[in-house]
């Protein structure tokens, strides 16, 4: 591909060195988790997880910004970082000297506030006997994450506005943590932003495959005893099939220009899947 975006990639700068030297590609990255550091000394030892973009060789790959869209502060050598911590970082590539602009987020994860767990929330209060103390507690943390994960998007679109050109063509991609029929998903279709995924009969279109994936399937236990009721829908959702997962382009890349897309990096590589995600590769004409 032209341009790979990569998250959570740790430890940051030495991982994607060393992708961006075995792909021959270029790179730019930023840390967007990396607890309490300071010039590499800190807590924990082995986190400086972050997100990154790559592009060929040729197409003269340039950092445009960056921008944080929730957390404690997190800075590429010093952070004070407590918590989940979302970021975008923005770059830009040349082709036939018409700048196209890209960028990479990871937005926060947690049960959505939709119909759907909802319904779950009561189904398991009744059926597993916690109390209405507790219900009432998981559908408040639900609520509460959604509306953190609806205003990371509404950052995102704005800072994206703000930085580029008028009209300037742009691809987002990354880990959204929501199904396109989400609210995240709904609040960035409203800003412009196109899924340039294409449904296809007889094709997956998961990014997250909890019934096949053995990476999701090694690190959430399906027979662990969920202590809380928020916890049972978070391993219910961890166990899912689901597609959370995007390539978005703005207005300024007309729908016929996207000409093809699909889930990629979904079957295993010397018997190991690469990523507890799958991935999506879009092929659209720019030029």
């Amino acid at each position: 591909p032209d341009v790979i975006a990569i998250n959570e990639a740790n430890e940051l700068p030495g991982y994607i060195q060393r992708l961006a030297k075995d792909t021959g590609y270029d790179f730019i990255c930023h840390v967007g988790v990396s607890g309490v550091n300071f010039f590499g000394a800190g807590f924990p030892l082995n986190l400086r997880e972050g997100d990154a973009l790559l592009a060929r060789k040729g197409l003269q790959l340039e950092k445009v910004g960056r921008k944080q869209l929730s957390g404690w502060p997190v800075y590429n050598q010093v952070s004070f970082n407590f918590g989940d911590a979302v970021q975008v970082l923005v770059g830009k590539i040349t082709i036939d000297d018409k700048d196209l602009y890209i960028a990479v987020t990871h937005l926060h994860a947690s049960v959505p506030d939709i119909d759907q767990y909802r319904s779950l929330a009561l189904k398991y209060r009744n059926e597993l006997k916690f109390s209405d103390k507790e219900y009432q507690a998981a559908l408040t943390e639900m609520r509460k994450h959604t509306d953190r994960r609806v205003s990371e998007a509404e950052k995102l679109a704005s800072y994206l506005k703000a930085t580029l050109p008028a009209d300037a063509p742009l691809v987002l991609m990354g880990d959204m943590n929501a199904e396109p029929d989400w609210p995240t998903m709904r609040l960035l279709a409203a800003n412009g932003f196109r899924d340039t995924f294409i449904e296809r009969p007889g094709k997956s279109s998961f990014t997250w495959d909890g019934s096949i994936n053995e990476n999701i399937l090694h690190y959430y236990d399906r027979n662990e005893h969920s202590a809380s009721l928020i916890n049972c829908l978070e391993k219910y959702l961890n166990l899912s099939r689901i597609r959370i997962d995007f390539n978005l382009t703005n207005e300024g890349i007309p729908a016929h220009a996207v000409v093809d897309s699909e889930i990629c990096a979904n079957t295993k590589y010397l018997g190991v899947h690469p990523s507890d995600h799958f991935g999506i590769c879009s092929t659209i004409h720019v030029k």
